[in-house]
């Protein structure tokens, strides 16, 4: 009976173990700021705004950005000091940044329409492909 007890402990031992060691590699992603407020702009004035994600793990990352909400006022991808990857995953060194770069252009078609350009950042590992961490940021602008 002592030693199926000890094996019992040991096994719970190594799970909270395992457990702990997953809840750490959750933060691998820092975005800041989350929410980019471009705010009541006039039809047809182009602006951009950034945001930074950082790696803040110990090893590279995989990092693809998604959109999960797409307005036409806004673009993203390609544009000037933009150095996050689009619509391929790309690696991110430990404690590397990229910035992300939006543009918010308003048409009359979304006049006093408040638009909400929504993102989706995920860190995978580079060997295995899995999610280690994931992160919502957002663009807001208010065609004027």
């Amino acid at each position: 009976m002592k030693k199926l007890g000890g094996a019992v402990m040991l096994a719970a031992a190594l799970m909270a173990a395992s457990s702990t060691a997953a809840l750490a590699s959750t933060d691998v992603l820092k975005v800041k700021p989350r929410t980019v407020n471009f705010g009541p702009t006039p039809v047809g004035m182009v602006t951009s705004k950034s945001t930074t994600l950082t790696n803040t793990s110990s090893n590279t990352i995989d990092l693809t950005i998604n959109v999960t909400k797409d307005w036409d006022d806004f673009s993203f991808g390609f544009l000037p000091a933009s150095t996050c990857p689009t619509f391929e995953p790309a690696p991110l060194g430990p404690g590397e940044s990229c910035v992300f770069v939006v543009r918010f252009w308003p048409s009359e078609q979304f006049l006093g329409l408040k638009q909400d350009q929504r993102f989706l950042a995920a860190a995978t590992d580079p060997l295995t492909g899995e999610v280690l961490d994931s992160d919502t940021f957002v663009f807001l602008g208010l065609a004027a």
